[in-house]
């Protein structure tokens, strides 16, 4: 499996393949109040009915997300979860990483195929 690393001001920055979807990981330091981000990108916006679209990512976000939820980056539907890295252990890490790249890949092909 191929990963790309970066490392610059905002922090270690790790990127790789997970099925259809592309992974983020990023890591801003190592004080307490530093943050340990996971995230995948899984439709461009514009999309088709958008407020149903909304509505189906509001009820995910309550019954299916977990530690993980649904947002808007950069004009795009995002599914994410952070926290900061105070008291963050090995296992926690393992469960965000799993958690959004599974949601992710499960759901990617679904909204495109009926929103994109």
């Amino acid at each position: 499996q191929k990963v790309m690393v970066a490392k610059n001001e905002a922090g270690h920055l790790w990127k790789f393949q997970y099925g259809s979807v592309e992974v983020y990981v990023r890591l801003t330091g190592q004080t307490d109040d530093d943050t340990f981000d996971v995230w995948s990108y899984v439709l461009k916006l514009p999309a088709k009915n958008e407020p149903q679209l909304m509505r189906r990512l509001l009820e995910m976000n309550w019954l299916s997300t977990m530690e993980s939820h649904f947002a808007i980056v950069d004009n795009q539907i995002v599914i994410l979860a952070t926290r900061t890295v105070a008291e963050l252990s090995p296992g926690e890490i393992s469960r965000a990483i799993t958690i959004v790249a599974t949601l992710a890949d499960d759901n990617d092909d679904i909204l495109l195929a009926e929103f994109g």
